[in-house]
């Protein structure tokens, strides 16, 4: 069973992937991929805006602790 936490990651953590694939900046992946995933980025929400769906939904959605780079 998926945790508040676990599904709040998954999604950010989907985000990040996503931008990631958009702002390639070499030949690694085709340009296509990297069109789709800036349309997909255009209605995906935001950490801002998952922090209030965390907050309205807490027994469905907990964002999950960042740990700073060490």
């Amino acid at each position: 069973m998926t945790t508040p936490t676990e599904r709040a990651a998954a999604v950010l953590g989907t985000r990040d992937f996503l931008e990631r694939l958009a702002h390639v900046g070499d030949d690694s992946i085709s340009r296509n991929i990297a069109l789709q995933a800036e349309t997909l980025l255009r209605h995906y929400p935001s950490n801002s805006e998952m922090e209030v769906i965390c907050l309205a939904l807490p027994t469905c959605w907990q964002m999950p602790v960042r740990q700073k780079n060490a």
